[in-house]
């Protein structure tokens, strides 16, 4: 590269065995040289810092819509033909309650053996418990054109979607946000946090798995990022 080069532009922290290696060979073969000095952990800084500031900006705005909803969805299994079996939803600024019921799926559906050691719901609780078109005039509302939370969203979207579709219903129109993600911003990292581990974090009680639990666990994650609560060990 510097025996084909006229000059060379390096952006250099002063350290980096590479940079100075391209340096080297810019001065051996008489290239024009121009040096910016970089400081890599201030500019690192002022990244994470930013990031914690945009969650807790995005936090911000969407508790100050007292219409927006936080939801938990609890399934048979993750196939094409499963159905979510239990659903709640909640208020993100305040927690209220505004739906949780179990939800009887179709009988062709077939429970997995993992799903249910997970949520232990068992095929025979929801014997009695209401279709998803039954009660759907009851959640079409809160979330149509609503803004609409869940950790690990795409999960939830999914499997509401799915079982919606499967009944015939009407398709609400969502803006969906995923606090999983917004939590790994907020605490600057590569990997992601479950639920569980998170509430832990944050000092607020945890889910148990259960719908509902689990949707206002989710909906204090979101206030503790709001806050921009510091994490201790």
């Amino acid at each position: 590269m510097a025996r084909k080069a006229d000059a060379l532009i390096l952006l250099w922290d002063g350290k980096s065995s590479g940079s100075k290696d391209m340096l080297n060979r810019a001065k051996t073969h008489g290239l024009e040289i121009y040096v910016k000095t970089v400081d890599v952990t201030k500019y690192n800084e002022t990244k994470r810092k930013s990031l914690q500031e945009q969650a807790v900006e995005w936090a911000k705005k969407l508790r100050s819509n007292t219409d927006a909803v936080v939801i938990d969805t609890e399934s048979c299994g993750g196939s094409a033909n499963d159905e979510i079996i239990a659903l709640a939803i909640v208020r993100l600024h305040n927690g209220e309650e505004l739906f949780s019921s179990l939800l009887r799926p179709n009988s062709d559906v077939k429970f997995n053996w993992y799903a249910s050691q997970v949520h232990g719901i068992t095929k025979k609780q929801l014997t009695h418990a209401p279709q998803l078109p039954d009660v759907w005039n009851k959640i079409y509302p809160l979330l149509h054109n609503n803004e609409v939370l869940a950790y690990n969203f795409s999960s939830d979207e999914r499997m509401l979607r799915q079982t919606v579709n499967k009944h015939s219903l009407d398709v609400p129109d969502i803006s969906w946000y995923c606090i999983m993600n917004a939590y790994k911003k907020f605490t600057l990292r590569t990997a992601n946090t479950n639920l569980t581990q998170a509430c832990l974090e944050m000092k607020v009680k945890a889910g148990t798995h259960d719908a509902l639990d689990d949707a206002l666990a989710a909906a204090r994650i979101v206030y503790r990022i709001e806050q921009n609560y510091k994490i201790t060990e």
